[in-house]
């Protein structure tokens, strides 16, 4: 793919869009490779800036509700993560059931940010047919929305993998404690009593 000398067509745009979205998605997904493959990161850094009242506020508008939207998911994601914690540490759920329920909870997040992404997409696209001259300026502001709602959910889905992790550790490493220390509780006695 070339720098853009030309304005993009409708076809050129939702094309590349298409390609864009499926990468984003895969790439929340955990199934893409990264970088950006460079056919699209080329017309990231070649877009040509465009800025008018118009567009202004439709970034404006976009970013709000995105931000909003995912406030929402935050708060209702932090609530979950909490609640499920809390019935573990009052051991009213099993290991396997606690980790269950986070594995639950990081395919629900990365369903959000799917179903958030392809929102954000539809608007683009939407914004671009009603106005041709802002395609390259709405590929920048896809490329940092849908970026930053990676970015987010990314940083709750590795979270949850973490701790399912941990306290796996935790829970090996303990019952090895647990096994030395009454080794030595035995040869305490042993020691002790004959």
């Amino acid at each position: 793919m070339s720098i853009i000398t030309e304005p993009m067509t409708q076809a050129e745009f939702e094309d590349f869009l298409d390609k864009v979205k499926r990468y984003s998605l895969a790439t929340v997904k955990g199934q893409a490779a990264q970088p950006l493959p460079r056919s699209i990161s080329l017309l990231f850094v070649n877009a040509k800036s465009f800025s008018s009242e118009s567009l202004n506020q439709f970034e404006k508008t976009l970013n709000q509700e995105t931000g909003s939207d995912m406030k929402r998911w935050k708060d209702g994601s932090e609530s979950a993560i909490s609640e499920v914690t809390e019935q573990k540490l009052d051991q009213n759920i099993t290991d396997d059931e606690w980790e269950l329920l986070l594995n639950k909870k990081k395919e629900e997040d990365i369903k959000f940010a799917v179903q958030k992404i392809e929102d954000v997409y539809k608007k683009v696209i939407e914004r671009g047919k009603n106005h041709p001259e802002e395609r390259e300026a709405l590929i920048a502001i896809l490329n940092t929305i849908t970026g930053a709602i990676k970015l987010v959910v990314d940083i709750v889905v590795s979270f949850l993998e973490e701790i399912a992790r941990k306290i796996w550790l935790w829970l090996k490493e303990t019952f090895e404690k647990i096994k030395i220390t009454f080794i030595t509780v035995t040869e305490a006695i042993t020691n002790f009593f004959g």
